[in-house]
């Protein structure tokens, strides 16, 4: 792994320039398929469990992403 045993941050809210998002985009795109970076869900809810999916997260004890299920 190119990160070790380090977590990374990844953040892509749109502030970027088009072109910079794009580049950010295929990076992670590239890291995603040869393996070098996976996404951790810890749990899944319904979206109509959003309040619940909240709680959750609020008890401290989620280990990944929550994902929320239309």
């Amino acid at each position: 792994s190119s990160f070790g045993k380090k977590k990374a941050k990844f953040s892509a809210t749109g502030l970027l320039p088009k072109e910079e998002f794009v580049v950010l985009l295929k990076w992670v795109r590239e890291g995603f398929s040869k393996g070098q970076l996976k996404a951790i869900i810890d749990k899944s809810f319904p979206l109509e469990a959003v309040r619940e999916a909240h709680q959750y997260v609020d008890t401290g004890r989620k280990r990944g992403n929550i994902v929320l299920i239309p």
